[in-house]
């Protein structure tokens, strides 16, 4: 907008109340349009800033690092909660394969010889159905013995002693089995 400067003597005008000393210029009676006094104050308010690059710069480059040092920490996290993950879902399956191991484990070391021929057949059935699903299972227990060790390389302390653990309860059950499936077999 384009700013136009009124001046006015009061004088012409005898019924103009005196008006506060706000906008007038020095002690006269000239009296300075709002126009006019808006530019003068916009002129008066341009004042030099100090140079804020090199503070600014530095505060930049300062939340860069700690950004980069919370994504790093945020990587390092995930990566220590996938492993976690990684070592609880190996523990239940472990767990579940044991269980029903030590279920066929009670089967398969059973003593019990039979009392008649009808019964001596179904335990003879039941004992091959364990020795089948048992071996059936051979492949499963090796590939979670592996999955184990492949964990056990690169994996956090304190997992790795729950996946010890765990393989080591199910090799324990696992060889159980087989040496009571031999010793059923013989007699």
């Amino acid at each position: 907008p384009e700013y136009i400067e009124v001046e006015e003597e009061y004088e012409e005008y005898e019924d103009v109340p005196e008006l506060p000393n706000i906008g007038r210029s020095g002690s006269g009676n000239t009296v300075h349009s709002p126009h006019s006094f808006s530019r003068q104050s916009s002129q008066s308010k341009m004042i030099t800033l100090p140079d804020v690059s090199k503070p600014v710069s530095a505060r930049h480059e300062k939340l860069l690092e700690q950004f980069s040092n919370l994504e790093a920490k945020t990587e390092e996290r995930h990566a220590t909660l996938v492993q976690a993950t990684e070592t609880f879902a190996l523990a239940r399956e472990a767990d579940d394969l044991v269980q029903w191991l030590q279920e066929k484990l009670a089967v398969a070391s059973s003593g019990e010889t039979g009392k008649d021929l009808e019964h001596v057949e179904l335990l003879l059935k039941s004992f091959k159905n364990v020795k089948s699903d048992v071996n059936s299972k051979d492949a499963t227990v090796k590939e979670l013995m592996a999955n184990a060790e492949r964990m056990l390389a690169n994996c956090d302390p304190a997992l790795a002693a729950t996946i010890q653990e765990k393989m080591q309860q199910l090799q324990k059950t696992w060889d159980g089995v087989g040496k009571a499936a031999q010793q059923r077999e013989k007699v």
